[in-house]
């Protein structure tokens, strides 16, 4: 962009137009001052607000009337259904150990006297 005298020279002036446009002049105000001045403007306008309601709502000038709540009104009594599921597990009862048995039973597809079913062949198909 540099290599070309009138690019840098129309860059130059482009910045020089933002700055002017953003802070001012000596005749003009620029962005920056007029926001300033309206920020200045709302603030007195808020206070003239404050000010007439602050005189208008009779308030408590002295701050001793203050009446705090107590702990125990402040607490949720939670009232309501208990969100915890239900442990199954712990109503029920443990088996005895006189009664458990060391058998293992083998659990098995064969069947005695009778045949295996057998798996579809996957032949590939012919052409």
């Amino acid at each position: 962009m540099f290599r070309n005298r009138w690019f840098a020279l129309l860059f130059v002036a482009l910045t020089l137009a933002g700055v002017t446009t953003l802070v001012g002049t000596e005749k003009s105000h620029g962005a920056l001052q007029d926001a300033t001045d309206q920020i200045a403007q709302q603030k007195a306008q808020a206070e003239q607000l404050t000010g007439v309601t602050q005189e208008v709502s009779p308030s408590d000038e002295s701050g001793d009337n203050v009446v705090m709540a107590t702990d125990e009104e402040l607490i949720d009594p939670a009232q309501g259904e208990d969100p915890t599921p239900i442990d199954e597990f712990a109503t029920a009862n443990p088996p005895d150990p006189a009664e458990m048995s060391n058998d293992v039973v083998i659990v098995s597809r064969d069947v005695p006297g009778q045949a295996q079913p057998q798996a579809p062949s996957q032949a590939p198909p012919q052409q």
